[in-house]
């Protein structure tokens, strides 16, 4: 109910003035014509009262398709699970990253061994490869468009057109981007991947089948667990103007 209040606030008080203010106007109106009218006005009285039942009975028609409305858009939001924990990368399943920022990794100038194109792909190609990967997950049967992800308050995005229903992905940024590239460059095979890439916090938009665009926040624990602490309904996306955040994937 309150919801539906503050989504609606600009119209229930345009709608509330209008019955204020239209029993002086109707007053003024019929006192200057009142020569021309009988002077009984409890006719003039009764048809200001149904016009008063008329704007209520509108009020409870239009908070009724309201709630109709909400029940459709909450039936097209997907169940998400998100972890950040050092999990199982399974096979089949499609890994995200920015491949142009890979690409531009290995190609510095100042690397005095330059890594194969496929580096990164053969990183996850091993058998029983785990790794502290982002894993986002739909469990119900609601795809997700334009998919956005900002790891903490200025780290990097990400920008997936489209996840399909009951889908799992794993999404690398370019902070782990960077961390897989520094222990590859080591070429030691004793040497151990660092995590300090993982950020506290993790910033997600995305649109629904029903067009509704949603914001949520998720903090992230020292154990990779991802807990949902804000949510937003009809949110704007973030300019990313100029910069390809789109990200390129393969399956495992």
């Amino acid at each position: 109910m309150l919801k539906y209040f503050r989504k609606n606030s600009k119209v229930l008080l345009l709608l509330v003035a209008l019955i204020v203010v239209s029993g002086p106007l109707f007053s003024i109106i019929l006192s200057s014509i009142s020569s021309l009218l009988n002077t009984n006005l409890g006719d003039w009285l009764s048809f200001y009262g149904a016009m008063t039942g008329i704007v209520i009975s509108l009020v409870v028609i239009h908070f009724q398709l309201y709630l109709e409305n909400e029940k459709n858009l909450k039936g097209q939001r997907p169940k998400l699970f998100l972890e950040y924990d050092y999990q199982d990368i399974k096979p089949g399943c499609p890994i995200y990253y920015q491949d142009k920022y890979w690409f531009g990794l290995i190609h510095r100038k100042e690397n005095s061994k330059k890594l194969a194109v496929r580096s990164f792909k053969n990183f996850y190609s091993e058998e029983g490869k785990m790794d502290k990967a982002l894993s986002f997950e739909i469990q119900n049967n609601r795809p997700v468009f334009d998919l956005q992800i900002q790891f903490g308050n200025q780290g990097s995005y990400v920008a997936i057109p489209k996840l399909s229903e009951d889908q799992k992905i794993y999404v690398v940024s370019k902070e782990h981007q960077d961390a897989i590239f520094a222990y590859l460059s080591k070429n030691n095979k004793n040497a151990k991947e660092t995590f300090t890439h993982v950020p506290p916090l993790l910033k997600i938009y995305y649109t629904t089948t029903a067009d509704e665009k949603i914001y949520q926040e998720y903090s992230v624990d020292a154990n990779g667990y991802c807990e949902l602490v804000k949510e937003k309904y009809d949110v704007n996306y973030p300019s990313l103007s100029g910069k390809d955040y789109i990200c390129d994937y393969f399956v495992r």
